[in-house]
Formats: C-alpha cells, structure tokens, sequence
C-alpha cells in the first residue's frame, strides 16, 4: 500500500504496524512522524516533519530527500544506515544501538546528542549541537570534535 498523491499531512503521522510501503509523493508531515515497527522501506519524496521522528525499529533503511526534522529524531534499534539529505535536527538526536555511522549533511542538532553505544564513525558537516553531548562506549575520538569548534 503507498499513499498515493498525497502530498501534505499537517497533523501527525503514525505508521506502526500499517501495510504501507511507501510515502510517495508526500513532502511534508506537520506534526510527528511515527515509524517505529513499520514497513515503510521509502520516504519517497518526504522533505520536513515539523516534529518528532521515530525510526526505533522500523524497516526504513534511508532517509532519501528528507532534508528537516523540528523535533527529536530517534534512530535507536533502526535500519537506517544514511541520513542523506538530512540538515537539520531541531530537538534531541538518539543515534544509540543504530547502524548509522555518518552524519553525512547533517550541520544542527538543536538538541541533546546522544551517541552512546552508536557505531557513527564520523560526524560529517555537523557544525553545532545546541544541547548535551553523550558519547558513552562511541567509537570517535575526542580529536573527531575538533571539526565542530572550527566551524562555529
């Protein structure tokens, strides 16, 4: 199941245990946006969720075209391996237990980042982050830091 022509979806979406695949030609979610055990496999062409992401357990292995989340974004337990067009996180990022190991584009986290127990191995355009950083058994050293304080 896809959503079609759907484009806007102002409020929240939650996709836990539905039978859609794809979002196709939705651009934009308002509220939250729920994949936590999903089967959606492709955002399609999904560039902002006004808040809270949620891909803990879900089958979605990239983010694609995405280019904002406004709030938290949860990649704890996910298959998510890129975050491709990713630029901004505006609340907390959770990179905990997640296959993610670049940021890639990434350049605000206007949150708390937690990276304990993640396998990012480099922090890629991340300029800033707003919040606390956790880095419990992570796999980047203090010097990978160093990028960050140049850039701000």
């Amino acid at each position: 199941m896809s959503l079609g022509n759907l484009k806007i979806i102002g409020g929240n979406a939650y996709f836990c245990n539905s039978s859609v695949i794809s979002l196709d030609n939705l651009q934009t979610i308002g509220g939250n946006a729920i994949f936590s055990g999903s089967k959606v496999t492709s955002l399609g062409d999904l560039k902002t969720i006004g808040r809270k992401a949620d891909f803990s357990d879900s089958q979605l292995k990239s983010l694609g075209n995405l280019e904002s989340i406004g709030g938290d974004a949860i990649f704890v337990d996910s298959e998510v391996t890129s975050l491709d067009n990713l630029q901004t996180i505006g609340g907390n990022a959770d990179f905990g237990d997640s296959e993610i190991t670049s940021l890639g584009n990434l350049k605000i986290i206007g949150g708390n980042a937690n990276f304990s127990y993640s396998k990012v191995v480099s922090l890629g355009d991340l300029q800033k982050i707003e919040g606390n950083l956790y880095i419990d058994n992570f796999l980047l050293k203090l010097s990978d830091f160093d990028g960050i304080y140049k850039k701000i």
